[in-house]
């Protein structure tokens, strides 16, 4: 590989060139997670990784629960799959909260937000 193919190849792993994801659910599984604590500009981060993207598209992905708005990793918000916060929850190198984020912890918790 050129230096020079090492730009576009980085655009090109992050789906922002090339034919895109068809579903908000693909793109945030493929980047594990995106920040998001400006709400419509992580949306409009999602929207630049799909095809034919619109508000409404990424919006009916958190309303089906195909992707989640979360404080896991940091106390900054997060898009994540919804199959994310457990196996993400051990990998953390610091717990957030008083509690330890263990998998359990996570998923007790997830059980508890997702109940209602």
């Amino acid at each position: 590989m050129k230096p020079l193919d090492i730009p576009h190849q980085r655009l090109r792993n992050q789906h922002l060139t090339g034919p895109g994801l068809k579903h908000p659910a693909e793109v945030v599984s493929w980047l594990v997670a995106v920040q998001a604590q400006d709400h419509a500009g992580a949306k409009w981060a999602l929207g630049l990784r799909m095809r034919r993207a619109v508000d409404q598209t990424v919006e009916q992905a958190f309303t089906a629960g195909t992707t989640l708005r979360t404080h896991l990793m940091r106390p900054t918000w997060h898009f994540v799959s919804p199959a994310a916060p457990a196996p993400l929850a051990h990998r953390l190198p610091i717990p957030i909260a008083a509690e330890p984020r263990t998998p359990a912890y996570v998923a007790a918790a997830w059980g508890r937000m997702t109940a209602s």
